[in-house]
């Protein structure tokens, strides 16, 4: 059922988390650094990052706790996911496809 879903790009490991195969994947130090950054040169260098497309991390331990937000409905949850893929082109993972759920 997942295959039929989501296509070929992408796999469940033993622990059930999705596993991009085929699919783009990020830095999110190398993103970071991006976005910190004032030099104009590596911004034109990184235009790929912001091509559109959503991508997911490259599994690279990120070395600091992860943050987590809890909502309830109609709180504003699908706005921030949207909002958070938009900014860094990171898929939040969310189980809704979030092009049919939000609009920006």
């Amino acid at each position: 059922m997942f295959r039929k879903l989501y296509g070929d790009g992408y796999k469940v490991d033993k622990l059930q988390c999705v596993i991009p195969t085929t699919a783009r994947t990020l830095n999110f130090k190398t993103l970071m650094a991006v976005l910190k950054s004032k030099d104009e040169s590596l911004w034109e260098q990184s235009k790929w990052m912001f091509d559109g497309e959503f991508r997911f991390l490259d599994g690279e331990p990120l070395g600091f706790n992860k943050i987590a937000f809890n909502t309830f409905p109609r709180s504003g949850n699908s706005f921030l996911r949207r909002l958070l893929e938009q900014a860094t082109g990171i898929t939040t993972g969310a189980t809704v496809h979030i092009t049919t759920s939000t609009s920006l």
